[in-house]
């Protein structure tokens, strides 16, 4: 049997076996991480990393064309800093976060699931302001889409469960 015979009958096997455990595509139209798409309004705290966290899960999960449901999302960010170059002026920080999210359906108050993600990134400053500067919003903004991609993962893994 050649090698990619054999791949053949390997992912044959699998789709049988998996088609056999009832496993179907998370993002399939009709399931119900599908029905998500475009019909989530996001709220976020009213920080700078709570906007970013917003933009984010509204650019995974789409923008809401129907809503029929709002999660809520309240960020939290600590700074640390971790190491210090003495005469060069080099330090290095930790921007460690968390997002604790709930949704709920549009106009109702009744919290459908809800959990709490975290994450972080880190960012180097030098002596020059402008760079510094620059590796700090950019460490912000990658914590932000971190955070945004494990609810949005969180959401849709769950949705089977909450979804109405």
């Amino acid at each position: 049997m050649s090698w990619s015979k054999g791949k053949s009958a390997a992912l044959g096997l699998t789709l049988l076996l998996s088609a056999g455990c009832g496993f179907e595509p998370l993002y399939q139209e009709d399931g119900a991480a599908g029905r998500l798409k475009n019909a989530v309004i996001v709220e976020a705290t009213g920080d700078d990393l709570g906007y970013e966290v917003e933009n984010a899960l509204v650019k995974r999960l789409g923008s809401p064309l129907a809503p029929n449901y709002v999660v809520i999302v309240r960020t939290s960010l600590a700074e640390i800093e971790v190491a210090a170059g003495g005469l060069d002026g080099f330090e290095r920080f930790n921007f460690e976060g968390s997002g604790e999210f709930e949704i709920r359906r549009l106009g109702g108050d009744r919290i459908l699931y809800e959990g709490v993600v975290e994450g972080s990134a880190a960012y180097s400053s030098t002596r020059e302001t402008f760079h510094t500067l620059a590796a700090r919003r950019d460490a912000r903004r990658r914590l932000a889409t971190q955070l945004a991609e494990r609810i949005a993962r969180r959401l849709e893994a769950t949705a089977e469960r909450w979804l109405e």
